[in-house]
């Protein structure tokens, strides 16, 4: 009947606030399913209503809340391609919702150990979302990826990329650490010293060594730079 009685109604005026608060009755009548599909349908088809950008909402927040990554992905990429909502806040927000989605996905493949299908996510995340704040979390995953498969170079850039272009991340300390350790051990010892004082030259915050770690790599740098 509701459909019904919309599609009378398309060659005048939609009865968007009608068709919306029927849909939201379906989704608190626990039919989500139906409800979903229907915001989907309405928000892509009346994109331009005042509830079109609300019932997307809903669908791409059920998305999330299943923890359904991929599919979370492809309905916020679906919805970023309605000419409408292009250089919207809405569209950034879609923007920012895939990139954590992904996310999400590359950091569950690290915790299943998964270390190669990481490094290639991570890749591929860095090309399609190079504007998000997940990239420092992004290359720290993918550095120790390539640090646990025995990929000094690879493990190298990523570290290099976060310490160059993420120089006030949480993950910055870590990754100096990790690729002093890799110059190291490839007997470059002038640069794993250089990167052991940039480690030790944070602040106290920062540095997760406790007082007798800290002095060992303290007298490490003067043994790499005799």
């Amino acid at each position: 009947w509701i459909d019904t009685h919309a599609k009378e109604a398309d060659d005048k005026k939609p009865l968007e606030n009608f068709v919306f608060e029927s849909n939201r009755a379906l989704y608190a009548g626990n039919h989500i399913s139906t409800a979903v599909t229907r915001f989907k349908t309405f928000a892509k088809k009346y994109p331009k209503s005042t509830f079109a950008v609300p019932s997307a909402s809903i669908v791409i927040d059920t998305a999330i809340s299943t923890g359904d990554w991929a599919q979370t992905i492809e309905q916020a990429e679906d919805f970023g391609e309605i000419e409408d909502w292009k250089k919207t806040e809405f569209s950034k927000r879609l923007y920012v919702i895939s990139a954590d989605a992904s996310y999400k996905i590359l950091e569950r493949e690290y915790r299943e150990k998964h270390f190669k299908d990481v490094i290639k996510l991570a890749d591929k995340f860095l090309k399609k979302y190079d504007k998000s704040q997940r990239i420092d979390d992004c290359l720290s995953l993918a550095g120790n990826s390539a640090n646990e498969i025995k990929d000094p170079k690879r493990a190298t850039y990523f570290f290099t990329r976060l310490i160059t272009e993420t120089p006030k991340s949480d993950n910055f300390g870590p990754a100096v650490l990790a690729r002093g350790a890799i110059a190291e051990d490839s007997y470059r010892f002038l640069a794993a010293a250089t990167d052991y004082k940039t480690y030790l030259g944070l602040s106290a915050k920062q540095i997760k060594l406790d007082e007798k770690q800290g002095e060992a790599l303290r007298k490490k740098i003067v043994i790499l730079t005799w």
